[in-house]
């Protein structure tokens, strides 16, 4: 039942903002999807839903939801990070002078 609760919630949180992008003519024009999203989670999150109706946000957001979709949301924001640090200049990581982050980055990357 809990795995069920969770798919459910994920899909919530995943279709609604996708569906509004796509099937809302003027939405893409005013906003990028990452924007809807970001919103989306807002809306659903303590800010808003926490607030309008604590109940019914205990029900739907359980401990067990709440870890699983943070594991998501990391998975999440680490693609978000590659894809944005794909749009960057290359040829500025190769430059003369990047030790210091070649070595920044990796400490980063163990000891986060």
């Amino acid at each position: 039942m809990a795995d069920l609760h969770l798919l459910f919630v994920t899909l919530l949180l995943i279709l609604v903002p996708f569906a509004a992008w796509t099937l809302i003519p003027y939405i893409k024009t005013l906003f990028p999807l990452v924007v809807l999203q970001i919103a989306w989670g807002v809306i659903l999150g303590p800010s808003v839903f926490g607030t309008v109706s604590k109940h019914y946000f205990d029900e739907v957001w359980d401990n067990y939801t709440r870890e699983s979709v943070a594991g998501i949301s990391l998975y999440g924001i680490l693609l978000f990070v590659l894809f944005t640090g794909l749009h960057l200049d290359k040829s500025l990581f190769f430059q003369k002078g990047t030790k210091k982050f070649w070595i920044l980055g990796s400490v980063a990357l163990v000891f986060p």
